[in-house]
């Protein structure tokens, strides 16, 4: 296997369709799919191991132009999200079930990482900002069976073709959340 050289795996789940929308401002149509993860067991929350970007072409027909492994297991994608980031563009952003969030953007025929940082989703947006992520982490800072932890708040703001870190605050938490 060398860089650039295409490998075809057979999936063994069917692809779930989770949004059609125009990703980038073509004008065309990008069916956006996820791929479940093959290692899930019953009664675990869905979790993703692949994403798929596919186009329309002139005759209507969906075509695979971008994909992306998000992982197996603890890397995998969960709850994922459509994010507007302008008038007409979208990110598809999720969790990752080992713990951290990462967007993608589709540029040309590849989807890039916009974002992929730790913690846990907050807020999506706000009036003054639109295009902005929030995210926190808890960190014990007292002894193992203390209650006693930091918040971190970090916010990202949008600036193509990436989330930059904007902000981050840190104050006294308690960690039985």
């Amino acid at each position: 296997i060398f860089a650039g050289q295409t490998l075809d795996i057979p999936l063994s789940t069917d692809p779930e369709t989770f949004a059609v929308t125009d990703l980038n401002c073509n004008g065309t149509l990008e069916r956006v799919r996820l791929i479940p993860d093959p290692t899930r067991l019953a009664g675990e929350p869905q979790r993703y191991a692949a994403l798929t970007v596919e186009n329309t072409d002139a005759r209507g027909l969906y075509q695979t132009t971008a994909s992306t492994l998000a992982g197996i297991g603890p890397a995998a994608l969960t709850n994922p999200v459509l994010l507007p980031a302008g008038p007409c563009w979208f990110l598809i952003g999720a969790e990752l079930s080992g713990g951290g969030f990462r967007v993608y953007h589709l540029a040309g025929n590849t989807l890039e990482i916009a974002l992929d940082a730790p913690g846990e989703l907050v807020s999506l947006g706000e009036p003054a900002i639109p295009y902005m992520i929030q995210l926190q982490t808890f960190t014990q800072t007292g002894p193992p069976t203390g209650t006693t932890c930091t918040r971190t708040l970090a916010t990202y703001v949008w600036s193509v073709p990436r989330f930059d870190l904007q902000s981050q605050t840190t104050e006294p938490a308690d960690c039985t959340k």
